[in-house]
């Protein structure tokens, strides 16, 4: 499986869960949406650091 692979798997398992948490936060769904895709935008520009993660939604 290759690093791009595996970064859309977890896109597709934590779009959504990510986009409400921070629609939580930042009260504009636009906004929460487009965060979420910058954030796995830069993950594709630099795999090796974003496979390194233990916990790529984090432990609040």
């Amino acid at each position: 499986m290759s690093d791009d692979d595996v970064i859309a798997d977890v896109y597709a398992g934590c779009f959504r869960r990510l986009v409400v948490q921070l629609y939580a936060v930042t009260g504009d769904l636009s906004e929460a949406q487009e965060a979420v895709q910058e954030a796995f935008t830069r993950a594709l520009a630099a795999p090796r650091r974003f496979a390194g993660q233990s916990s790529l939604t984090g432990s609040w």
